[in-house]
């Protein structure tokens, strides 16, 4: 029989949750998950400052806002393949995103960037996507020779033990940002958390993250009241808490997957096997023998998903349907690797259902759809 969720609980978490939902009844404000939190990031991300927040879009925004980067005239060099939430957040801060093609490895690369950067550019935004660490000391090399070149690195896709071992993240970059929604490293459902190194900055986003609460003067500053809740905070440190576990598994269940469709032509992106990462998703390269990709993944699916594509739209398409502004490097580009990775490259879910069965299924419906034979 599966177990109920509060069964997975520990005694001392239900007893966090009822002292959270005690201080709501009495009024009294409560923090101590926000501040262990904000500790226990601090630790593992090796950052001087960690400031909890209710997402990862507020985080980047919020990080936006207090290094200034605030008008149309403000351009933010970012990779096309990131999420639509990345171009809300430089959109909202009131800055204008300059969207760059990506890597092989599907990261933005500092000597891609680098022919692209003008007297606009204000910040870069390197983003860690899928967990595929690139190359973010590069962005830091960059920053020193553009004076004013800020550098924000998106990392909630960041392959935690990498970060742990690897120190320099922060130091790579003015701020660093994370979500624990769906799409990151962890799903507690929303959360984020906005890091840096730098002192002044940590006390400038504090203020905008917490404007309009007792302890911040409302007239000061603009800002948004975008503060976690405890609840989220405790839900946040009990999965980061068996992070590594359930990464094993997740990653014991990718080469299995890997395993059975590597031989009908599957490809994993380049260095899946060497370099770290998230595996919250594999993602393939569908077989050369597949013409049509939306059909084929189409057919797929046709009893239940079991992919789907890796990117179903670049970020210049989002802002084109969306009407917002943005620009291109070099002007009209047709991104060659992110639009072959958007039209070749497919997510196939790697959790607790992704067990021998859905497998199986998967392997026989793609060696039916390919006409070859099973062994």
């Amino acid at each position: 029989m599966p177990m109920e969720p509060h069964d997975l609980l520990s005694p001392q978490v239900k007893q966090e949750i009822a002292d959270i939902f005690r201080a709501c009844e009495e009024d009294t404000p409560r923090t101590m998950s926000i501040c262990q939190l904000s500790w226990t990031l601090q630790e593992q991300y090796h950052t001087a400052h960690a400031l909890p927040v209710a997402s990862g879009t507020a985080a980047l925004l919020a990080a936006l806002r207090v290094l200034h980067i605030t008008e149309p005239q403000d351009e933010v060099i970012c990779p096309v393949n990131g999420y639509p939430a990345m171009v809300n957040a430089i959109v909202a801060a009131g800055a204008t995103p300059v969207f760059c093609d990506v890597g092989d490895d599907l990261v933005l690369s500092a000597e891609a960037v680098a022919p692209w950067i003008t007297p606009r550019t204000r910040a870069i935004l390197m983003m860690q996507r899928f967990g595929f660490p690139g190359d973010p000391a590069a962005f830091r090399a960059l920053r020193a020779e553009h004076s004013g070149l800020r550098v924000v690195i998106d990392a909630r896709q960041a392959y935690l033990p990498y970060v742990k071992s690897h120190h320099d993240l922060a130091s790579c970059a003015d701020a660093v940002v994370l979500s624990f929604g769906k799409g990151g490293i962890i799903n507690a459902g929303g959360g984020g958390a906005l890091l840096t190194n730098d002192a002044e900055l940590s006390v400038a986003a504090a203020n905008f993250i917490r404007h309009g609460s007792s302890q911040t003067p409302f007239f000061q500053q603009f800002g948004l009241n975008c503060t976690i809740s405890e609840l989220q905070a405790l839900l946040i440190l009990t999965l980061l808490d068996s992070y590594e576990d359930r990464y094993s598994k997740r990653m014991g269940r990718a080469q299995v997957i890997l395993r059975a469709l590597q031989p009908l032509g599957y490809k994993p992106i380049p260095g899946f096997n060497e370099a770290p990462n998230a595996c919250h998703r594999l993602i393939l390269q569908l077989p050369d023998a597949v013409e049509d990709p939306r059909q084929f993944i189409s057919r797929i699916n046709s009893g239940g998903v079991l992919m789907r594509q890796a990117f179903p739209m670049l970020l210049s398409e989002y802002c084109a349907q969306q009407g917002l502004r943005y620009r291109s490097v070099p002007d009209g580009s047709l991104f060659p690797n992110a639009s072959k990775h958007k039209e070749r490259y497919v997510a196939i879910l790697v959790d607790s259902r992704s067990g021998p069965d859905m497998v199986e299924r998967l392997r026989r419906q793609s060696a039916a759809l390919l006409n070859l034979p099973l062994t």
